[in-house]
């Protein structure tokens, strides 16, 4: 197991993908503290328009990525090689 990363909840196929490969992916919403990374849709916007997300870990915008370009994303910023 490589670690958990929080994924949003619409990204259920990348949630899927990162569990294949080893990840152990978690809510954001509920368990935001213990991730080594926060992957988010793009559309995490509160009704000022505030994108910004509270947390020490980077976060990785996957709008527009492909399942594979997430996964070489995390391993990048997790120095993991393969």
């Amino acid at each position: 197991m490589h670690g958990k990363i929080a994924v949003d909840a619409v990204l259920s196929n990348v949630r899927e993908y990162l569990e294949q490969n080893g990840f152990e992916v978690v809510d954001p919403e509920k368990n935001l503290g213990h991730a080594k990374i926060v992957i988010t849709s793009g559309l995490d916007k509160n009704y000022l328009g505030d994108e910004s997300i509270k947390t020490e870990v980077p976060v990785i915008d996957a709008s527009g990525l492909t399942e594979d370009q997430v996964l070489a994303e995390v391993e990048r910023r997790l120095n993991i090689s393969h």
